[in-house]
């Protein structure tokens, strides 16, 4: 089921009676300007990143901070039935390089 595309942030409840197992694509940063990280010039647009939690434990995090080059994250996770879970893309912040977008799937 597509769940939905976000900025910043997502918390969701599986509802279902079974485990509900989540995909997150994207996670790209939404701002537009130019940076140079560890002597990497680069755009905002190219870093990316995405942490998820399941009933506030961290399940999943996967990051590219590196501004040079178009690129995008995926992780994957499972959530309990009627457990709670947030997702989280906040690219490259210590460059004010976030908040980023991503996509959301869910199989059941």
């Amino acid at each position: 089921m597509d769940i939905g595309s976000y900025i910043y942030s997502y918390t969701g409840t599986n509802a279902g009676d079974s485990t509900l197992l989540i995909h997150v694509l994207g996670g790209q940063s939404t701002v537009n300007k130019s940076v140079n990280v560890d002597g990497n010039d680069g755009a905002c647009e190219n870093s990316w990143a995405l942490y998820a939690s399941v009933n506030g434990m961290t399940v999943a995090q996967a990051s590219d901070n590196n501004p040079m080059w178009a690129k995008a994250g995926f992780i994957s996770f499972p959530v309990p039935a009627k457990g709670n879970y947030t997702i989280i893309s906040d690219p490259n912040s210590t460059s004010g390089c976030s908040p980023g977008a991503f996509s959301v799937v869910g199989y059941q």
